[in-house]
């Protein structure tokens, strides 16, 4: 509970959030049946969701500023460190934003059919869907023009 305790908001150095959830784990390890079993998986929960926020509140930032390899790489970290957090699914839909930009379009497009895929009833499933169209416009442009060329 020390670190816990001392485990500060998402801006902030996150290594007592990290030995916490160590302590956590080792305590739900070592007495399995003990009443604050509970309690402990949700305390670990919930500093899951602290660090997906700071790894995913670094994307946007990355995102905001241009740099979109660095948001690419700290979005992936987000779906696959912290998939179970509720900073999965914005997360999923800023890696194909941030791959647009990167003219990587094919990733960007496989990368968004996978947010609708997981994610139907999401409330960003509008603005996937404009991605999604946006992509395969480029694509099939992409396809068109590669053909004509090579008349």
């Amino acid at each position: 509970m020390c670190y816990y305790n001392l485990s500060p908001d998402s801006p902030l150095e996150q290594s007592y959030t990290i030995r916490a959830i160590d302590e956590f784990q080792s305590f739900i390890e070592y007495n399995p049946a003990h009443d604050l079993v509970n309690d402990a998986e949700g305390k670990i929960k919930e500093l899951n969701n602290r660090l997906a926020k700071k790894l995913f509140d670094t994307a946007q930032l990355y995102l905001k500023m241009e740099y979109y390899k660095s948001a690419t790489i700290y979005f992936s970290s987000v779906v696959d460190k912290y998939h179970d957090t509720p900073f999965a699914e914005p997360a999923l839909l800023g890696k194909v934003k941030s791959l647009i930009p990167r003219k990587k379009y094919d990733e960007a497009k496989q990368e968004v059919d996978k947010f609708l895929q997981r994610y139907p009833e999401s409330s960003l499933k509008n603005e996937a869907q404009s991605l999604s169209h946006d992509i395969e416009d480029y694509l099939n442009a992409k396809s068109s023009s590669l053909g004509s060329s090579r008349q």
